[in-house]
């Protein structure tokens, strides 16, 4: 299921959780920093991988 989460809901150095239903989480990258956020992506620096991606809010959910 896809989230109904926006750019509002997210803040730069916070953890995330990527969406099950992507590429990168079946690759073993499901967990990762903000490093940037724009007016439509969130900028993600993946722990298992090292590189930094972008993504849309709907597909990224946030850790408290």
């Amino acid at each position: 299921m896809i989230t109904t989460n926006t750019i509002a809901t997210f803040a730069t150095g916070k953890r995330v959780q990527l969406h099950p239903g992507l590429d990168r989480w079946m690759m073993g990258d499901r967990y990762g920093d903000i490093v940037k956020i724009t007016r439509t992506h969130v900028h993600v620096h993946l722990d298992r991988s090292g590189q930094t991606l972008r993504f849309l809010p709907m597909h990224l959910d946030p850790i408290n």
